[in-house]
């Protein structure tokens, strides 16, 4: 037990971490006024207005600030730290700098899973239009490790960034996903090798989770939550490539970002739900995602190859798939199997202010 919070100990000494944390303090505090200043405005302005100009305004979701910010705040934490070494570690190359190439592919990222997010299929238009930004994220760099490693970057944001945005959807004004999303950072650090940059980013999550809880005021955000894993997967690729099954842990560590929408698609053919009232729904959701992202870490990614890490990740994906199948978060219409005639049954959010019939 001793060696699973033995790096939390080590965080919390580190440089690299009070970089990032000054830097998540600001975007948080700027997050949070933009936040209210939202609220505020939908108040003001009124739901039947924004109706009339056609624009959304649910109130079952936060502003989707807390990516954006994140993705922000790592950019200029990653590039404090490179100022604060010494030049002869800069010449080295030993704490990689942040590409150019990256900052427009999360950019790109950011824009395409944003987009897709206003259209009637946010999550294969979103696989699509993410595409281009996270190609860019490896275009054009010799990255170490085996060659599978950018095709784990490109595929990994463009089918496992749509998928986060959809549960960030679905958890609605819950608060829980930046809450989820430094478990998440956490174990990434937790499992690569090197963690100089793993730090800076940790310390710029930590601040920004306090925006779901306990204020809920934001959100992770559609483009911001696939920016954000596009970022985090090229990080780990830059300090997780001596030992490839890292790698596949910190792709492991989403957790239930990924796995939630899979298993909910399969609720057509698996009818299974646990009947638990809405807290205790939170409460697993939350639990869930920190032994699912700690299992990929210190599981999985603890394994040298990445065959071994797969197949010590099976049984998180397994649970991970049977939480979404038995916990609907998202009021989804599935039809029963056999009844297509029949009007198909709202499903009970997690995520909505309504308890259940």
């Amino acid at each position: 037990m001793g060696s699973v919070f033995e790096p939390v100990r080590t965080a919390l000494e580190a440089p690299e971490l009070h970089i990032g944390l000054l830097r998540g303090l600001v975007a948080a505090f700027a997050a949070g006024i933009l936040a209210l200043v939202a609220v505020g405005l939908r108040s003001l302005v009124g739901r039947r207005w924004l109706r009339r100009l056609r624009l959304t305004a649910s109130s079952r979701r936060l502003p989707g600030l807390v990516g954006p910010a994140f993705v922000v705040a790592s950019v200029y934490g990653l590039d404090a730290l490179q100022r604060s070494l010494l030049p002869s570690v800069q010449v080295a190359g030993t704490v990689p700098a942040l590409p150019q190439s990256v900052v427009l592919g999360l950019a790109l990222v950011w824009l395409g899973v944003a987009v897709a997010g206003v259209t009637p299929a946010p999550l294969p238009i979103g696989m699509i239009l993410a595409l281009p930004g996270a190609w860019r994220l490896v275009a054009g760099q010799d990255l170490l490790g085996p060659s599978w490693v950018p095709w784990l970057i490109v595929l990994g944001t463009a089918v496992a960034g749509p998928l986060a945005a959809e549960t960030d959807r679905d958890l609605g004004r819950t608060g829980l996903s930046p809450v989820m999303w430094l478990f998440v950072v956490g174990a990434v650090y937790a499992t690569v090798p090197d963690t100089e940059l793993a730090l800076v980013l940790l310390g710029v999550a930590m601040p920004l989770a306090l925006l779901g809880l306990p204020f809920r005021l934001a959100r992770l955000g559609d483009g911001g939550a696939a920016a954000s894993i596009g970022l985090v997967l090229w990080m780990a690729s830059q300090e997780g490539w001596a030992r490839p099954g890292s790698l596949i842990g910190a792709l492991g560590a989403l957790g239930l970002f990924t796995t939630f929408p899979i298993g909910h698609r399969l609720r057509r053919w698996f009818r299974f739900e646990l009947h638990w009232s809405r807290t205790r729904r939170l409460v697993v959701v939350v639990v869930a995602q920190f032994v699912l992202a700690m299992w990929a870490s210190r599981v999985a990614g603890l394994a040298y190859g990445a065959v071994e890490a797969i197949i010590r990740l099976v049984p998180a994906i397994a649970i991970g798939i049977a939480l979404g199948i038995a916990m609907p978060m998202g009021r989804r219409r599935v039809p029963r199997p056999g009844r297509s005639g029949r009007r198909p049954r709202t499903e009970p959010s997690i995520g909505s202010t309504r308890n259940p019939a």
